[in-house]
């Protein structure tokens, strides 16, 4: 919720993307706020790149380009995270 998006899609995007653009406008999960598009609630997408492409308005790599405050990428912290996994259950044998 208070999340921006661009406001145009490139041309890039998938017909699938232009859909899901089109029923979060048409919900009003997105509303136009100025030159951007403003999310009015929490939003769930079905993975990474897709929340990233209806932010972006573009094909995108979600576990790229989403990024803590600090620069890891959410596919270094998911790495990071399987290690931490692996090397514990490692230590319970």
């Amino acid at each position: 919720k208070g999340s921006q998006a661009k406001r145009d899609l490139s041309k890039s995007c998938t017909e699938t993307y232009r859909k899901l653009r089109g029923k979060l406008l048409e919900t009003n999960i997105l509303i136009e706020n100025g030159d951007k598009l403003e999310f009015t609630e929490d939003a769930i997408f079905s993975s990474p790149s897709a929340a990233a492409n209806m932010v972006l308005g573009r094909n995108s790599n979600g576990f790229i380009e989403w990024m803590t405050e600090s620069g890891k990428t959410f596919k270094q912290i998911q790495e990071e995270i399987i290690a931490q996994q692996l090397i514990a259950k490692i230590r319970r044998f």
